[in-house]
């Protein structure tokens, strides 16, 4: 909470990236659903909310907490996504468009 607080009086906000596998210093998980699957593993679910509580608890912070979804992890689910990591003609043309403000 510290490292969150920190944050905030620095830049103003913070954004968490957490995993449903992030656990407290005692190794329980912070999205333990209280439940196990067929093959004894502990069901995990909810950590967003379950930080975003924490953060509201302990700093008195607003928040809003969104989880990735399918197409916001997929790659290349255009066909008109890039399938490098070099930039497309447009994405040029927009770069310099945006710093020289004309046209290259």
């Amino acid at each position: 909470m510290a490292r969150i607080d920190e944050a905030v009086k620095r830049h103003g906000f913070c954004v968490i990236v957490i995993s449903e596998g992030a656990q407290y210093a005692d190794g329980t998980f912070l999205a333990d659903a209280g439940s196990t699957d067929a093959f004894g593993h502990k069901q995990l679910g909810g950590v967003a909310p379950t930080l975003a509580g924490m953060v509201k608890a302990d700093l008195g912070y607003k928040y809003h907490w969104a989880v990735a979804d399918y197409l916001q992890r997929a790659r290349g689910i255009s066909p008109r996504a890039p399938t490098s990591s070099r930039p497309t003609p447009w994405a040029r043309w927009r770069w310099s468009w945006r710093s020289t403000g004309r046209m290259r």
